[in-house]
């Protein structure tokens, strides 16, 4: 770590957030931090890319200084662009984050801040998504602390190919977070309900809202880390196939069995 250290920083909630400029702050303890991220707020946007429009980038200053490049794109858009257009080599890490607001559960899947990450992890580098489980009057400097600590144990000790680390930090002080805990991606997630409106022409329209759904009772989950005071750190891997075993892969070659005839090469 030192000067020769490149982190590839970007984030889903913009390259105004606060989050991500407190983060840059960090980070910066351990190399050159390039901060590449999407000019608007692209929460919900999972591992979107942009195909039919195309990708402006313009240079980004904050406080009279610069600080990265803003794209009209998506956060896996952003994480593209600086990989194969605007980084010298392959970075050492991916960081997300500080997303304002956790990733847990399910919710990860439609997460931009872990699909960043996720992107990063299938182009071999490791990568860490860092959200603060906390939306209003938001407090970085633990988050921040969290994730420059992990930043430097990962570049120190690297990850398993295709790694990523989805961590989320309860919001609470920094003296009444309980410790850190490895977890297991859970099942809770948002119970979602569709409100329709009329819009001024008459014409109907539909906008989602709900409210947090805990899912299956795990203490080893994300979730329940975090409720109970923990830094939740969730190692995902870029690959969604199914595992061998009974209850996996093997167990469902019965139901492929004999559907279709196999034919010899030639």
């Amino acid at each position: 770590m030192g000067r020769d250290t490149l982190i590839l920083l970007t984030n889903d909630d913009g390259v105004w957030a606060p989050g991500i400029r407190a983060l840059a702050a960090g980070l910066a303890a351990l190399g050159e931090v390039r901060v590449v991220a999407p000019l608007a707020e692209c929460s919900g946007t999972g591992c979107r890319i942009t195909l039919k429009d195309p990708l402006r980038v313009r240079p980004v200053e904050r406080g009279g200084v610069p600080f990265g490049l803003g794209v009209e794109g998506s956060p896996v858009d952003c994480v593209k662009l600086a990989f194969r257009v605007f980084l010298p080599r392959s970075p050492d890490l991916v960081v997300s984050g500080v997303n304002q607001g956790a990733n847990l559960g399910v919710n990860a899947f439609y997460s931009g801040t872990v699909g960043a990450a996720l992107e990063g992890a299938m182009l071999g580098v490791p990568s860490l998504a860092l959200s603060l489980a906390r939306f209003t009057d938001p407090d970085f400097r633990l988050s921040v602390e969290v994730g420059t600590a992990i930043a430097r144990a990962v570049l120190g000790r690297g990850l398993p190919g295709r790694t990523l680390l989805n961590v989320n930090v309860p919001p609470l002080d920094p003296g009444e977070v309980r410790g850190l805990r490895l977890t297991r991606q859970g099942t809770g997630g948002l119970r979602e309900e569709y409100e329709r409106r009329t819009d001024p022409t008459g014409r109907d329209y539909y906008w989602i809202k709900g409210q947090p759904s805990p899912g299956t009772k795990d203490e080893t989950s994300d979730d329940a880390a975090v409720r109970a005071g923990y830094v939740s750190v969730t190692p995902m891997v870029a690959d969604l196939s199914l595992r061998g075993g009974p209850d996996g892969l093997d167990g469902l070659e019965g139901l492929l069995r004999g559907l279709l005839p196999e034919r010899g090469e030639g």
